[in-house]
């Protein structure tokens, strides 16, 4: 009997030195698709995405950047998409953090996979090219995997204080778990990170990103939005979750609206990873998550967002551990791939 599942895609900073080879090793069949994106790459005198993967070491100055870690992360995501074995799993609902929407609207059909990556790897390329301000992360979460308020309160007051005392521009990017994510130019990031404590490391700014996700990047939205066209959407195959926690039904929709939401609202506005996981749990009610793509962070993300709610009862990171052990609720795609795809 099938399982249900929710698929998550990642967020672009997820590929890392890890991932190194990716492409060659675990998703050699697909080299028709990888050459396609290679191809408009090439167009752009880019570095090739199969070069980048195929790079004898893990450079932070040339893979980290918007132009490279955007399509690097698309792509293996999308790949490790397409490995999910049919027969084990209906897949109910697709979802993603941040740039991870992308990649769940070509897994949802709603854009081809070609466009899907030329979507990835304008907005990309863009942001590289006249970026705005950066982006930190900082814990609002205690050793249980609990929400602590006081620091969700600090977060939203600095941000606050930022805007009308300090004059920085500070945004709350993305809710991710039980981390905050905050966007702003370099004093309101400077302010913050000098008026909240520091702790195991954070807050930590994200190495090469801009403030995504904010009024910052307004710009690079205006632009995409013209060198995008609407026609290149269509309906989805299967309900898509976005930043807001809306969920996108087939054929409930009209292409223009997926086009103004994906290079307008989406880039601009708060990205809330967290409520999209609620209303995949409530709504969907799926017996697993399945993740795809590098990275390691979506495992935590998606478990702290379900203790929020007491899905199934969980209400620390031990409780979680003990469901997952016994009855596995957040899988990798690696772990679940038909046998000839991972």
């Amino acid at each position: 009997m099938k399982q249900t599942a929710v698929v998550v895609f990642p967020g672009r900073g997820a590929y890392g030195h890890k991932d190194l080879g990716k492409f060659r090793m675990h998703h050699g069949s697909r080299g028709s698709l990888i050459r396609r994106f290679d191809e408009q790459r090439r167009a752009l005198s880019q570095i090739l995405i199969s070069e980048l993967d195929n790079s004898e070491s893990f450079s932070e100055e040339v893979h980290t950047t918007s132009q490279n870690a955007s399509p690097l992360t698309y792509a293996s995501s999308y790949l490790d998409y397409l490995s999910i074995d049919p027969d084990a799993f209906e897949i109910v609902a697709v979802m993603g953090n941040s740039l991870g929407w992308y990649t769940t609207l070509a897994a949802a059909s709603a854009v081809c996979p070609t466009n899907g990556f030329k979507i990835v790897n304008t907005v990309g390329t863009l942001m590289e090219e006249s970026g705005r301000g950066g982006q930190l992360i900082y814990p609002c979460v205690d050793t249980d995997w609990h929400v602590i308020p006081e620091e969700k309160e600090r977060i939203l007051d600095q941000i606050e204080q930022s805007k009308n005392i300090h004059n920085g521009f500070l945004q709350l990017s993305i809710n991710f778990g039980g981390w905050a994510v905050l966007a702003g130019d370099e004093h309101g990031l400077k302010e913050f990170e000098k008026r909240v404590p520091s702790t195991g490391g954070f807050p930590k700014r994200l190495k090469n990103h801009s403030a995504f996700h904010s009024e910052l990047l307004s710009h690079v939205a205006e632009r995409a939005a013209e060198l995008l066209d609407k026609s290149i959407f269509a309906s989805s195959s299967v309900p898509m979750i976005d930043g807001r926690g809306h969920i996108w039904y087939p054929h409930c929709y009209e292409n223009h609206e997926l086009h103004d939401y994906t290079l307008s609202y989406q880039i601009t506005n708060l990205y809330d990873f967290t409520r999209a996981i609620h209303v995949a749990a409530l709504e969907f009610s799926p017996d697993v998550f399945i993740t795809t793509g590098p990275g390691a962070s979506l495992r935590r993300a998606i478990a702290e967002s379900l203790i929020m709610i007491k899905w199934k009862g969980m209400n620390s990171k031990d409780d979680f551990e003990r469901a997952d052990k016994k009855n596995r609720m957040v899988l990798h795609s690696s772990a679940v791939a038909n046998a000839g795809d991972l």
